[in-house]
Order: C-alpha cells, then sequence, then structure tokens
C-alpha cells in the first residue's frame, strides 16, 4: 500500500506497477481497468470495503463556531450549485447527487 498526496497520484503508482494493491472508489472501477486493460492487466477485485469516513482535522486552536461555519459554508456550496460547477466533470454525477442530497436533508428541503 502506499500513502500519496493526491488520489490521482495512487491511481498512477498502481498502473505504473509500483503499487499492487489500492484502495479504489467505485465510481471510477471502470475506467481503471479500462486503463490497465490496455496495458495486458486485469483488475482484480478482492474485498469491499462497506464504510469509509472522509474527515477534516482542524487544529485545536480553531474555535468551535470556526468550525461549524466552514462546515455550512461547504454545505451551502453543494445547495447553490458552486460544488456542482467545481467538481462535475471530475467526479461521477450520482456522487455529486448524493452530496447535493445530504445538504438539502440537513436544511430540511425536499425535492
Amino acid at each position: 500500500m502506499t500513502l500519496t498526496v493526491q488520489k490521482s497520484q495512487c491511481r498512477d503508482m498502481f498502473l505504473q506497477q509500483r503499487a499492487d494493491l489500492i484502495v479504489w472508489n467505485e465510481f471510477f472501477t471502470a475506467p481503471l481497468a479500462q486503463k490497465l486493460s490496455e496495458q495486458g492487466t486485469e483488475l482484480v477485485r478482492i474485498a469491499d470495503i462497506d464504510e469509509v469516513q472522509l474527515y477534516l482535522a482542524f487544529s485545536a486552536e480553531h474555535a468551535d463556531d470556526y468550525i461549524a461555519q466552514w462546515q455550512q459554508a461547504l454545505e451551502q456550496s453543494y445547495l447553490d450549485g458552486s460544488m456542482r460547477a467545481l467538481y462535475q466533470g471530475t467526479f461521477p454525477e450520482e456522487l455529486i447527487m448524493r452530496l447535493e442530497q445530504f445538504a438539502r436533508q440537513k436544511q430540511g428541503i425536499s425535492f
């Protein structure tokens, strides 16, 4: 296993055969399998990971109010479409829709 700064570095190391095992998001499996196939390599699924939690850590020096404002701004970016504008074409539509739905549910918005 390798630890990289960016997801694409993990993929690149895998494609360069500098890593033998990666944890990979279901949304990106087909493109990765295609690239490996072009190299004559087969992608083999070993196990599913049912739950993955991602965290953003703030220094203890940040007040709870600051962190709450940051979270609110992030959720607002889901609601107002600015996150979609930035990441459409990078992340799958299903993932973007999940984030938007999460923000709508938190706000009590249904549509």
